[in-house]
């Protein structure tokens, strides 16, 4: 079933006011469970994932509240940057950048970019 022009404009904000007027949903990031409160229409707008988190039968769907213990806030933070901005955050933390990247075993220079 194709999916109409109609369906998609019904779906997606057409501005961040009307984004900022659908509700907020608690995203649990880490063992630790850090809390990010995030406006519902981003995530579903950004994430195939927290589209159908939040817009399915699911309980989480239900409380707007998600947990995610396998990922790190420093993953979700740039996430977050993303979707609010469009832009990713500045390098100042190359160690960071290098964890999150998966290049933990590339020599560093022992300053920030």
């Amino acid at each position: 079933m194709a999916t109409s022009m109609a369906d998609l404009a019904d779906a997606v904000p057409y501005g961040l006011g009307d984004a900022m007027c659908e509700g907020i949903a608690v995203i649990e990031i880490g063992p630790r469970h850090k809390k990010y409160c995030v406006h519902r229409a981003l995530l579903t707008h950004h994430s195939e994932y927290f589209c159908k988190a939040l817009n399915g039968p699911w309980k989480e769907a239900q409380e707007g509240r998600i947990a995610i213990e396998d990922i790190g806030t420093e993953e979700f933070n740039i996430f977050i940057h993303w979707i609010y901005t469009q832009t990713f955050p500045e390098l100042h933390d190359i160690e960071a950048w290098d964890r999150i990247l998966g290049n933990s075993d590339l020599p560093h220079s022992g300053r920030d970019i």
